[in-house]
């Protein structure tokens, strides 16, 4: 009798396994919808996290969203179809200033991450008057950062000796200097690295000239971290992990971002593995609120009112900050 009870709680074994394998009580995960701006290194973190199973361990389902323009991605978390975007933080900035329920969490540069590059005629910066000098849209990021370096770093005033030239974007950027139609133009990697294909050299590195600036910046919306901080607290806690495995494990970062970016060349990739993320990425992606106050001092200009506006308005740090004091970032790097 009991040579045939022993076979048969081996299948009752057998078949349990396979139940408890194909989910039967496998745990109920929490949807999170995350909205991108970008297929780039620094909008790439939680992509990486995904693909290593981070999301899934913390119990969280990541639906990652593409939608172009930071102002339509403002617009899709207030509406709320989307807990959480990565999204550019003049945008959370203005939106708030003017009501809206916005607030960044999280940041993973605090240094403008491009360079200015010329094509060979322009030797120096000094060679830039009366030269042309392309940026995707007055007013933008790339706009931003030549007027702050000519009025702060290099002694030139922006369109009297240097005319800005808008383009659009940054592929226009670069078909308008193979077109000769602009002399220089502010680009981040891969683009710089196509612009030294064609010729162009770097004028300037941007992350070197001391601005606090912030890229790579995720926002929500003070309704959704009130109703949901257990999600807020895991999704962070899967984001400085996904950092820690981009800047450790090169290999896998490397293949993770030829699918996210649909980029296949391999020197580009290394090179924007160098610069992007080894360089720029921080362990611990605590909001700048020195890169906050760059923002308020550049909208200030034309609206003297945002001067009496502080940088702790606009930034909900607590829950990177619960990660940092806790140890559990340094302890990613041990």
């Amino acid at each position: 009798m009991r040579a045939r009870v022993r076979p048969f709680c081996g299948f009752l074994a057998a078949c349990f396994g396979l139940f408890l394998s194909s989910g039967g009580f496998a745990q109920e995960l929490t949807k999170v919808r995350l909205v991108h701006v970008a297929f780039s290194s620094n909008q790439a973190v939680a992509w990486v996290a995904k693909e290593a199973g981070f999301f899934q361990k913390q119990g969280l389902d990541l639906e990652l969203i593409r939608i172009g323009g930071s102002s339509k991605v403002v617009q899709t978390m207030l509406a709320g179809e989307v807990g959480l975007a990565h999204v550019g933080a003049s945008a959370v900035i203005e939106a708030a200033i003017a009501g809206a329920d916005v607030v960044i969490v999280s940041n993973t540069v605090k240094v403008p991450m491009f360079r200015l590059m010329a094509n060979p005629a322009v030797s120096s910066i000094s060679a830039l008057r009366g030269k042309k000098v392309g940026v995707t849209r007055f007013g933008s990021s790339t706009d931003f950062l030549v007027r702050w370096a000519m009025v702060n770093k290099w002694g030139l005033t922006p369109d009297r000796d240097v005319p800005l030239i808008q383009v659009g974007g940054i592929p226009e950027l670069l078909a308008a200097g193979r077109a000769k139609a602009i002399d220089a133009a502010p680009l981040s990697t891969p683009d710089d690295l196509r612009a030294e294909a064609m010729g162009w050299k770097e004028l300037a590195d941007f992350s070197t000239l001391g601005l606090d600036y912030m890229t790579g910046t995720i926002a929500s919306t003070r309704k959704y971290i009130q109703s949901n901080p257990d999600v807020l607290r895991r999704f962070m806690r899967v984001f400085v992990q996904g950092i820690h495995k981009m800047r450790t494990d090169k290999e896998f970062t490397l293949r993770s971002l030829e699918r996210f970016m649909r980029l296949n060349d391999k020197d580009i990739l290394e090179a924007m593995y160098k610069r992007d993320i080894l360089k720029g990425f921080e362990k611990a992606p605590v909001p700048s609120l020195a890169g906050v106050q760059t923002i308020l001092d550049e909208l200030a200009v034309k609206r003297p009112a945002i001067k009496a506006r502080t940088p702790e308005e606009f930034v909900d740090a607590r829950f990177v900050k619960e990660l940092q004091s806790s140890g559990y970032i340094d302890g990613l790097y041990k």
